[in-house]
């Protein structure tokens, strides 16, 4: 199965099920990134059309930061991150 045949969750499932496992991590790390990026202009007009947001500082800025730091962390892994999402992906399944 290639990534381009992807349309739903369980065609996700299967490809990353088909990868070698520490590929399959990376994939899935990036698809999720990716997904997040996505969405992430609904969620920033949400929170700038909601006056208590921006007194709460739920701004743009504490978003796009974390957008950015999951973006790294998927491409640039530390030890501890892997072994958090290695732990994650056995639990999940």
């Amino acid at each position: 199965m290639e990534i381009e045949e992807v349309v739903d969750r369980g065609g996700l499932e299967a490809y990353l099920k088909g990868l070698p496992p520490e590929e399959g991590l990376l994939t899935a790390r990036r698809v999720s990134h990716r997904a997040a990026m996505r969405v992430a202009p609904f969620g920033l007009r949400f929170f700038a059309q909601r006056p208590n947001a921006v007194q709460r500082e739920l701004t743009a800025l504490p978003m796009l930061m974390a957008l950015s730091y999951s973006g790294v962390a998927a491409l640039y892994p530390t030890p501890e991150y892997d072994r958090a999402s290695a732990y994650a992906a056995a639990t999940a399944a």
